[in-house]
């Protein structure tokens, strides 16, 4: 059987490991020929990139992920520093340790231009 996995800019890959589920993230080669060289799991301690909500261009760990119910979307509870906040699961973005680390000097450098 082969697992196919769409990605949020509407790619589909087949050569995917069968651990990926919803909401993880996967981290693409463009010098393989497009092929995915990286699972990134949404789990407690993982690096979010922050798409929307009050906290969008941000970068923080997750602490928890909340099952969501019939009537509310799955919810991430994030830390960042001494702040704590909760944001929908569809508003962030896995991504490695490497990444946030760029994504946070980049962010400090043009705000302090």
């Amino acid at each position: 059987n082969t697992i196919l996995v769409q990605t949020q800019d509407g790619y589909t890959y087949s050569n995917v490991d069968k651990a990926v589920n919803v909401d993880d993230s996967v981290m693409i080669s463009v010098k393989a020929k497009n092929e995915v060289n990286q699972h990134l799991k949404l789990s407690k301690g993982s690096h979010v990139f922050i798409v929307g909500g009050t906290h969008v261009g941000e970068v923080a760990k997750v602490d928890d992920v909340i099952p969501g119910t019939m009537k509310r979307d799955k919810l991430v509870s994030l830390v960042e520093g001494d702040e704590k906040f909760q944001t929908n699961v569809q508003n962030i973005i896995v991504v490695d340790e490497k990444t946030a680390k760029w994504i946070k000097q980049t962010r400090n450098a043009s705000v302090s231009a």
